[in-house]
């Protein structure tokens, strides 16, 4: 089962092939969001060592990185790899637990989220940024009675590192902006009010935001 199902593609098309300056750019930023990936989490987890999902490009699904998973006392978070060269800004999830339970050869949704808006960041060209809102009608975990099918992004305030902007999610020239669930009527609230006037009333007895697919 399709994990999205967009009702309307606001992404511009991706643009031609990059020159091999402008790919050499890419490498080195990219280089450099990789280590800052890494030092932020091991400031956050220290000692934590994560399930990694390696991600190969291949045709209309242009993202080459990966997407790992640290547990957490009580959930697991899960950050993008290799999103920096292009846009500047990782993506983030938090579920909980026996979220990443799914037995192996499947991958569990979290991972495939996260892939796939990372796939949808470097074909348009345009990452998500802190606000940004993604309408969907699918669940994301297969399960219809899942009502939040939704996202808003937020700036990841817990991941920085020594030079980051706490305020801004950013970590030695990264930012960090965190995917959060949420249903069809608070992705309408989100878009009338702001996205604070739907995760502020979440984060009062879920303080980072871990994902809660049904309300």
């Amino acid at each position: 089962m399709a994990l999205f199902r967009r009702r309307q593609q606001d992404a511009p098309a991706p643009e031609g092939a990059q020159s091999a300056v402008q790919s050499a750019v890419q490498s080195a930023v990219q280089s450099a969001g990789q280590s800052a990936v890494q030092s932020a989490v091991a400031a956050l987890h220290p000692g934590a060592e994560p399930r990694t999902l390696e991600v190969r490009a291949v045709p209309d699904r242009p993202f080459e990185g990966a997407v790992h998973a640290y547990r957490a006392e009580d959930h697991w978070l899960l950050v993008t790899e290799g999103l920096a060269g292009h846009d500047g800004a990782e993506l983030t999830l938090r579920v909980a637990p026996d979220e990443l339970a799914a037995a192996p050869p499947a991958v569990p949704w979290p991972f495939q989220v996260l892939v796939f808006l990372a796939n949808s960041a470097v074909s348009s060209g345009r990452g998500f940024a802190e606000d940004a809102r993604l309408d969907n009608d699918a669940s994301f975990n297969g399960d219809q009675a899942a009502t939040a099918r939704c996202l808003v992004f937020v700036a990841d305030r817990a991941l920085t590192t020594p030079g980051g902007d706490p305020e801004s999610g950013s970590g030695a020239g990264v930012t960090f902006i965190q995917a959060v669930p949420v249903t069809a009527d608070e992705l309408e609230t989100a878009g009338e009010k702001g996205t604070a006037a739907v995760t502020g009333p979440l984060a009062q007895d879920n303080p980072l935001l871990v994902a809660r697919l049904y309300r």
